[in-house]
């Protein structure tokens, strides 16, 4: 058996290869297993320093109530995920039958199978898998996607192998040095900052490194009127035709409140202008820098949106809660959240925390901060949520933008909302858009948030 003192990660290949098949076998509850794979080993990977706390998060789990049949340890890049649920993370999965543990850069699924079949979800994981692997060096990872995490997995497991990208293999009784466990997870690391260059940024790490990419704020730059014609050819170039100085409008709004309400009938490409505005910029769906939220008429309050505690004092995250800590956690980069037919329901009872909080907003130094938006004390007893989420505050780089259609089947707004939005009324309708104008595709801008 290793010395977990002289051969940390050692230690802990073969404590997970020689120990979890018996723990899988005694109760759950309390078993220190448990508590290993949840704070001795991130505790003993961060004392390697080869994974820095400030930037990176590790997570390990054996289950929620009962063993997991593949437990994992997570390690995620604090700006584009904090959750096993969706993006790309390192994670080391242990096989069905505790004979292998993988080391991998792999994909979250739960996102993606929550709105696709079994069969799409399948497909996405492995056109996402190829697509990095034509622009990422593997280093010394195999690149087959050929892990064998055991037979007759859950829907879960499966997708866990399907979602593999780069991985390579520890077997019980043949585990490498310390030295060559350590380099491995310094290669992935490297391998994992090369996939975060390329997903902030657009740009492959290739062009990164010779400098291809100027974002610098030097004479190659583009202002901001020469930004904004940029967006405006690209939503054009989309298909979509807007007023005149309606885009415009739309960014100063942006500029100048976190909170712009976009009114008007049916039909005048209200949610469109968000998501291509969105786009242009650089901030997806793919890159989980932009997310539309259906509103439902019975939302009365916040949990909605943010969370509750179930009876067991298990906190339930909402609709949005990861999506503004992911947000908190990349300030570099602009988040867009479409709160689509926001009047549904009254807005002022499901939003009344933002537009409290949003009222604090103020400069400490060159950033703004607001007071917090959630507390620990949100989440009750439920420790594990308080570790994934903490305090929240309004992050400078979320913009709430809500559509509106004002009819008979709607609320009207209260003054405390108008007082907190800028809002932008949609009355014009190109029934003779300039079909020329989309013939080219024009490319996305990668902005970041001081845009």
């Amino acid at each position: 058996m290793a010395d977990a003192k002289t051969e940390p990660m050692r230690g802990i290949v073969n404590r997970i290869l020689n120990e979890y098949a018996g723990a899988k076998q005694q109760q759950f509850a309390g078993h220190p297993i448990g508590s290993f794979f949840r704070n001795d080993i991130p505790n003993t990977l961060y004392s390697t320093n080869i994974v820095n706390p400030q930037t990176h998060l590790i997570t390990g789990s054996v289950g929620q109530g009962g063993w997991a049949g593949i437990p994992w340890i997570c390690i995620f890049d604090r700006t584009i995920t904090t959750t096993a649920q969706s993006g790309v993370y390192i994670v080391y999965l242990l096989s069905k039958n505790c004979d292998s543990l993988y080391l991998t850069l792999n994909q979250g699924c739960t996102e993606i199978s929550n709105r696709y079949s079994k069969k799409e979800t399948n497909d996405i994981l492995r056109s996402t898998s190829n697509e990095i692997r034509n622009y990422i060096d593997p280093r010394s990872f195999s690149t087959d996607g050929e892990i064998f995490l055991g037979d007759n997995l859950s829907s879960l497991g499966d997708f866990y192998q399907k979602g593999v990208i780069f991985y390579k293999e520890y077997k019980k009784g043949n585990v490498p040095s310390e030295s060559e466990l350590q380099t491995d997870l310094i290669e992935m690391m490297q391998i994992y900052a090369d996939y975060v260059k390329y997903k902030n940024t657009g740009v492959t790490p290739e062009k990164i490194d010779s400098g291809e990419h100027r974002d610098d704020g030097g004479e190659s730059a583009l202002t901001v009127r020469d930004t904004i014609s940029v967006v405006k050819s690209y939503i054009s170039a989309k298909g979509f035709s807007y007023e005149d100085g309606l885009i415009e409008n739309f960014y100063l709004c942006l500029k100048t409140k976190p909170f712009v309400i976009l009114a008007g009938t049916s039909g005048t490409g209200k949610t469109r202008l968000v998501r291509l505005f969105a786009e242009a910029v650089g901030a997806t769906v793919g890159n989980s820098r932009f997310r539309m939220v259906p509103v439902r008429p019975d939302w009365s309050d916040s949990t909605d949106l943010y969370g509750y505690k179930d009876l067991n004092g298990n906190f339930i995250p909402g609709a949005i809660i990861d999506f503004v800590k992911q947000a908190e956690n990349d300030r570099i980069h602009p988040y867009f959240l479409c709160l689509d037919e926001m009047n549904l329901a009254r807005v002022e009872y499901y939003l009344s925390d933002f537009l409290s909080i949003i009222e604090t907003r103020r400069f400490e130094g060159d950033k703004v901060i607001t007071d917090p938006m959630l507390s620990d004390l949100y989440y009750g007893t439920d420790q594990s949520a308080v570790q994934r989420y903490g305090t929240i505050c309004l992050p400078e780089n979320l913009y709430i933008i809500g559509t509106v259609n004002m009819d008979e089947t709607t609320f009207p707004f209260s003054r405390k909302v108008l007082d907190r939005a800028n809002t932008i009324e949609f009355s014009f309708v190109d029934l003779l858009p300039n079909i020329d104008a989309i013939k080219h595709s024009i490319p996305p801008l990668i902005q970041e948030n001081d845009f």
